[in-house]
């Protein structure tokens, strides 16, 4: 039971570490032209996966839940929380050594050269977001396993679950063209 409040306490701290990583870039896109064209969508991204991470304290909240976590369900959580923050702060630290940049001359060639990296930290927390819904998912349709507790062999089959689904929708969307 501490556990699971320390790992509440823990997203919530990084989900308000996300809501501010969000209005930085909502703030450097808005003050840097071209900015908006080089990051699209990031901000949004951001905003999403910050609003999943407080979807899932809220979760980790509930007393029912609490009673029906393993531990190595926490300690994924706890891993995967824990590479959300990583990538906000990278995030902004990429942004920061961006508008360090004394002029407009040297601000476009930055942001030019460190799109790439935040690109792919925008991919990195897609994936960890994707995994965040599926333990969110896992943990609010407990029916599924017995005595409602939420194990690896359960996320394990959503994710297997989920894979199947893209797959299907990709054959599909390939069949029609």
């Amino acid at each position: 039971m501490a556990e699971t409040l320390a790992l509440v306490a823990s997203v919530l701290t990084v989900a308000e570490v996300g809501l501010q990583t969000t209005t930085f870039v909502r703030e450097f896109v808005k003050s840097v032209v071209g900015a908006e064209k080089r990051l699209k969508g990031l901000d949004k991204d951001l905003e999403l996966s910050t609003n999943i991470i407080s979807l899932l304290a809220q979760q980790l909240s509930s007393i029912q839940t609490q009673a029906g976590l393993l531990d190595e369900t926490i300690a994924l959580i706890q891993r995967t929380v824990i590479e959300c923050h990583a990538i906000f702060e990278a995030m902004e630290s990429i942004i920061g050594k961006i508008q360090a940049s004394s002029s407009m001359a040297k601000l476009v060639p930055a942001l030019y050269w460190q799109t790439p990296k935040l690109e792919e930290l925008g991919a990195s927390l897609t994936r960890h977001k994707m995994n965040l819904i599926l333990l969110l998912g896992a943990m609010t349709q407990p029916s599924t396993t017995p005595a409602g507790i939420v194990t690896a062999t359960t996320i394990e089959l959503a994710v297997g679950h989920s894979r199947f689904q893209l797959f299907w929708i990709r054959f599909r969307s390939r069949r029609r063209t």
